[in-house]
């Protein structure tokens, strides 16, 4: 089995060089958590036993997975969402490739930062399969934690869901949504 820091190191005493890449793991998560708790206020919103056709199963609160598809079967499949469903759909291939990077991030146990440059973060995750841990290993970039991967994109991905949200969190729309 890899061996793993699970105490001291660079989180015990933080170098000055990794404290930028620590800012940009903070940042990614607030913007996760934004982009999380506009998809729950959506799916809230509309996922009522009186407003599908469908038989009601309710709102997942733990699985992003799940809440991904149950986003896209309201806003990129039922007809009620026409005006949406491109939209909609972009967002969930989005929110998928986001969700990959976002799990490794937060599920994982920093082990170093590496001076560089370029500065880097080196991550592992254990995974439970079955009665084994599978280990996962992800390395980032300042570069990347800003811009590529995680911060930039998490804040694009909740401004292109508001694009949704503004539109469909109002009564006189969730309204027109109630099967009679």
């Amino acid at each position: 089995m890899t061996t793993f820091q699970f105490v001291g190191g660079h989180l015990d005493e933080v170098p000055q060089f990794a404290e930028n890449i620590i800012k940009g793991v903070g940042i990614a998560m607030l913007n996760w958590a934004r982009l999380e708790q506009q998809i729950d206020a959506l799916l809230i919103s509309v996922n009522k036993p009186d407003h599908s056709t469908r038989p009601y199963r309710p709102t997942p609160n733990v699985s992003f997975r799940q809440k991904v598809d149950m986003f896209e079967t309201w806003f990129a499949c039922d007809a009620r969402f026409t005006a949406r469903h491109d939209r909609a759909a972009r967002l969930v291939k989005a929110f998928k490739l986001a969700a990959d990077d976002r799990n490794l991030l937060t599920h994982s146990n920093v082990q170093e930062f590496i001076e560089g440059p370029p500065v880097r973060m080196i991550v592992l995750k254990t995974v439970i399969d079955g009665d084994e841990l599978r280990i996962e290993r992800g390395e980032w970039t300042e570069e990347q934690i800003f811009g590529l991967a995680l911060a930039k994109d998490l804040n694009k991905l909740s401004h292109g869901l508001w694009t949704i949200s503004h539109e469909v969190l109002r009564e006189d729309f969730l309204d027109t949504l109630r099967m009679v």
